[in-house]
């Protein structure tokens, strides 16, 4: 709204990470890559982190704070049971007969959602099969790949032959009355266990997100990591001296001092996840527990804003949804959702002025990961 007033500040900071896509494809933020040293620049960060952030040869924002998930575990249970800690979802559906023989189970994020389930919860199985959610050109979606569909598939599997559970309040209560013992969770969740969860410290620790094992032997963990951001308005006066102030917060000395700072200042609960890499590395966390996150960080790969996205993600979740609860055949649910996206993908992408009279008029590019790691080389 300040924006449309014309009386927008020169930089926006701490704002979820979908918001600058919003204003950059209406031209009301600058283009990161103008300045000299955006390289240099983007180089402290996870370069799937800037995937959102990107409108076709332009980055409009740098990341903030940086989320993760991983698996969370109660090393007691596990041990009592003599149950492996899962590296891949194969390893995730052999112990489930085991933990469910004594009344307990698996967590995943869709349990957490409630009736909609965002990108952060249904992503992860479509990129670790091999699979995308958009046509390169970005004139059409791929959900109904044989790769997409086969992570589908597992995603609703995990419900309707595995019986994981439906819907979950609270994954960190459960967590600690023992009945869902392992689990995938975010950031929030590592906060709580450690600041609130006195009566089991030391019983749980926490592992890579679980994933996919290709023929290599390899396994593709990739997971989202939705944080803040930091954008500059276009209508701002004082683009350098904004880029000098961005520049400044998101250093790696100054992230640093500022989480030592709050820690300091107001307790061990008060954690700071920086999207500075360099400046993580450093943070007052378990060393064995920053590892980790480094190393699901390898995998981080955001998904892509397009004008149509949020079309793409709420028909994932209708097609969960269906599937689930109204016995319906994958494939023919995601048929049914391509109908959907095609006719909002064709009037957004007129709207900002890519099809015109119902033909492409200009390309739209979906950014990848090998693409933002050659801005940041180049």
């Amino acid at each position: 709204m300040a924006n449309a007033a014309d009386s927008q500040p020169d930089i926006s900071l701490g704002i979820s990470n979908w918001l600058p896509y919003e204003l950059a494809v209406r031209g009301a933020a600058v283009d990161l890559r103008q300045f000299e040293d955006f390289k240099e620049v983007g180089q402290n960060y996870s370069p799937g982190a800037f995937l959102p952030l990107v409108v076709d040869d332009g980055v409009y924002a740098l990341p903030e704070t940086q989320d993760f998930y991983v698996q969370y575990y109660r090393i007691d249970i596990l041990e009592s049971l003599d149950i492996p800690v899962p590296s891949t979802w194969d390893d995730v559906i052999d112990i489930l007969p085991e933990l469910q023989r004594f009344g307990m189970n698996y967590y995943t994020p869709i349990a957490g959602a409630q009736g909609f389930k965002p990108f952060q919860t249904t992503a992860p199985y479509i990129y670790q099969h091999g699979g995308d959610l958009y046509d390169p050109d970005g004139f059409g979606t791929q959900i109904d790949s044989e790769e997409s569909l086969k992570g589908i598939q597992l995603m609703t599997d995990l419900n309707t032959i595995y019986s994981m559970p439906l819907q979950v309040p609270n994954f960190y209560n459960h967590f600690r009355y023992t009945t869902l013992p392992i689990g995938i969770a975010e950031f929030g969740t590592y906060v709580q266990l450690t600041a609130a969860a006195p009566e089991i410290s030391g019983w749980w620790d926490i592992a890579p997100h679980p994933g996919v094992e290709q023929e290599d032997g390899t396994v593709e963990r990739f997971a989202t990591g939705s944080g803040q951001s930091m954008m500059m308005f276009e209508g701002s006066g004082k683009k350098q001296e904004a880029w000098e102030l961005m520049k400044w917060w998101g250093a790696t000395e100054t992230q640093t001092e500022f989480a030592a700072t709050l820690q300091t200042l107001y307790g061990p609960e008060y954690m700071w996840n920086t999207a500075n890499v360099e400046s993580f590395k450093q943070l007052p966390w378990p060393e064995e527990h920053k590892e980790v996150i480094l190393e699901q960080w390898d995998y981080l790969l955001e998904v892509p804003k397009t004008p149509y996205s949020y079309m793409v993600e709420r028909e994932i979740s209708n097609v969960w949804n269906s599937v689930v609860f109204d016995g319906e055949i994958t494939r023919s649910s995601v048929d049914d959702s391509i109908v959907n996206i095609n006719r909002e993908l064709r009037r957004k992408l007129e709207e900002f002025g890519y099809i015109e009279d119902g033909e492409k008029v200009k390309s739209y590019r979906i950014p990848t990961i090998e693409l933002i790691e050659g801005w940041l080389e180049e």
